[in-house]
């Protein structure tokens, strides 16, 4: 779950610096305040979001993140992050399971759905907030490549979602 995080926040133009994870039972309760603190101090010196990854907390920033919290509700996602965590379990041998692997197996099986979901998530938010946006616009706002735009627009016309005006798409219940 923590690199499924991690690259999820990078997609998001947010370090992944942000995020730790640290184990520390009931017991030990010193080490857990130290935990804590140490996290607290990382972040105090990162500074808002924005400001450690080099910029401002941008309108993209913020539009990418509400795409990302709508889609880790998705199935899709949610299907393809549980047929890792079987596999996983299915193997039988945390050995294998390095951070390297991991983060592999996140990257080929989890995040290509995550990411084509907050893209198409990401598009939806923008057709409602613009009249009508070109593919070029579209790709700039969300990070998203030609053939990656092109697939979602694809999909959201075919499910009567989208409506091309010459080399615009509005939503179709826009108008």
């Amino acid at each position: 779950m923590a690199e499924t995080c991690r690259q999820i926040l990078e997609d998001c133009g947010i370090k992944s610096d942000r995020l730790a994870l640290k184990w520390a039972s009931a017991a030990e309760g010193p080490l857990f305040v130290e935990i804590i603190t140490k996290y607290i101090n990382d972040i105090k010196s990162m500074g808002s979001i924005g400001s450690f990854e080099g910029e401002h907390l941008s309108e993209d920033c913020k539009r990418h993140i509400e795409a990302a919290c709508l889609s880790s509700t998705n199935a899709k996602v949610r299907t393809a992050f549980g047929n890792l965590a079987k596999k996983m379990h299915q193997l039988n041998d945390v050995s294998i399971y390095t951070k390297d692997r991991i983060s592999d197996d996140v990257r080929e099986k989890v995040f290509p759905v995550f990411r084509t979901e907050r893209l198409t998530q990401e598009a939806l938010l923008l057709l409602k907030s613009f009249e009508k946006m070109n593919l070029d616009d579209l790709c700039a706002k969300t990070g998203a490549n030609i053939e990656e735009m092109e697939k979602i627009i694809q999909s959201l016309s075919k499910k009567g979602a989208l409506l091309q005006d010459g080399q615009a798409f509005l939503m179709a219940n826009a108008g």
